[in-house]
């Protein structure tokens, strides 16, 4: 069994992870100004956009109707927000799935455990759950 380098989720801001300055210089970083990398049980929200789609009419004369006139319609976007969250076992980033639901935004809380992808060559597989920022087995 593994033990737990976390046991506290921690939301970080996204844009001293993604968006840090760095010059590199001979293969060598000389400067950056933002956080390298993120520690176990560090999270943030990141958004993502999903198309609308309506269902499709059951009537033959409907679903020709519909392709006519789904060019002319705008269906719009959903917003789905999913969690990248390093692994409070090797501090890997991993990032939810649209079926992982998250309860709660303050604390956090997932409905179900995250498997982490990167264990499964490992002999001791491992997966945690998010419950009121406190991560578990």
């Amino acid at each position: 069994m593994q033990s737990l380098k976390a046991d506290l989720a921690r939301e970080v801001s996204r844009k001293e992870l993604v968006e840090a300055e760095t010059l590199v210089y001979e293969g060598r970083i000389i400067s950056q100004s933002g956080k390298q990398t993120m520690l176990p049980g560090e999270f943030y929200f990141r958004p993502n956009t999903v198309p609308l789609e309506e269902p499709l009419p059951s009537s033959w004369l409907g679903r020709c109707y519909w392709k006519l006139t789904r060019r002319e319609q705008h269906h719009g976007v959903k917003i789905v927000h999913t969690v990248l969250i390093a692994c409070p076992f090797d501090g890997q980033p991993i990032l939810s799935t649209f079926s992982h639901k998250i309860l709660s935004r303050e604390p956090l809380t997932i409905d179900r455990e995250i498997a982490c992808p990167y264990s499964q060559f490992d002999k001791n597989p491992h997966a945690f759950a998010v419950n009121q920022r406190e991560l578990g087995l």
